[in-house]
């Protein structure tokens, strides 16, 4: 473990004193070589004499002005390989090119060159880097929302809604218990009867009619839809909008067409973890006269 230390100790002062020896700083960049990257990589996992994984480097890339080493680590005795990064100015190691990139983000001084674009009510970073001198060039590429990376859109996408349900004063009773919701809303569940379906026996269930909206509970007092009427905003859209426009904020819908349940009722569907979302219009052209959320 000491020599381990004492290893990455002396790479980062070369990073600061030059490759020379020099006691004096240098006034130009002083960046690591493939060999110095290595040894650092190495003595950050404690394994400078390690029998247990062979290291090499698979490629270079650029991140802005610096390049990057990408070294593969492979097993000795099987398993799947990784890849870890070392940045050649900084020496900082990363086990991921997630936290490699989201590391750069948080560093830059103009962020706003990142933006990819605005989801419901958060806007969605991108970065991405390239390897060089690479016959079958290989780009490495995140997208942050919050100050977290996610490896592709549609987590990123998932990620902004999952945050805006839990801070949503009407979406975030979703899933809850009669109790909590109770303290919540400071309001009193009332009994409601529902017709049942295939005209067998109607049964009972609470609701609160809170915020231009109606909590339904299911037969265990869970919440397990929510209908609204009102013009509430939530998602980033509001019951009054029309398909088109709530579809340039949410994207593609799951579904659309005409209510299996409603004559004259057109349906629009999202799918999203946990929940779904149903607006309804009279035509495709209308606006919405409401919406369900359902939980999953």
């Amino acid at each position: 473990m000491k020599k381990a230390v004492l290893a990455l100790l002396i790479v980062l002062a070369m990073l600061l004193t030059g490759c020379g020896g020099s006691n004096e700083v240098s006034s130009e960049k002083q960046v690591l070589s493939e060999e110095e990257a290595q040894q650092v990589l190495l003595a950050k996992l404690d394994a400078e004499n390690s029998s247990d994984f062979t290291v090499y480097l698979l490629r270079e890339a650029s991140l802005g002005e610096a390049v990057i080493y990408a070294f593969e680590r492979v097993g000795n005795n099987g398993g799947a390989a990784t890849v870890d990064f070392v940045h050649s100015e900084t020496g900082e190691v990363y086990f991921n090119s997630d936290e490699l990139l989201l590391d750069e983000f948080k560093k830059s001084e103009a962020q706003d060159q990142y933006k990819n674009e605005k989801y419901i009510d958060t806007d969605i970073y991108y970065l991405s880097m390239k390897s060089i001198n690479d016959p079958e060039e290989i780009t490495w590429e995140t997208y942050i929302v919050d100050n977290a990376a996610y490896s592709d859109l549609d987590s990123a996408k998932k990620a902004v809604v999952a945050n805006h349900v839990q801070n949503h004063p009407v979406l975030s009773l979703l899933g809850q218990h009669v109790d909590e919701v109770v303290a919540a809303t400071g309001l009193d569940p009332q009994v409601a009867e529902v017709e049942d379906i295939d005209g067998i026996e109607n049964y009972t269930i609470h609701e609160i009619n809170f915020d231009d909206a109606l909590v339904f509970f299911d037969t265990k007092d869970i919440v397990s839809e929510i209908f609204i009427e009102g013009q509430r905003e939530f998602l980033g859209v509001q019951v009054g909008y029309t398909f088109d426009e709530i579809s340039a904020v949410l994207g593609l819908p799951e579904s659309i067409g005409q209510d299996p349940f409603f004559e004259d009722v057109e349906t629009m569907r999202y799918v999203f973890d946990g929940f779904t979302v149903e607006f309804y219009a009279e035509s495709r052209e209308a606006k919405t006269a409401s919406a369900m959320v359902k939980k999953a």
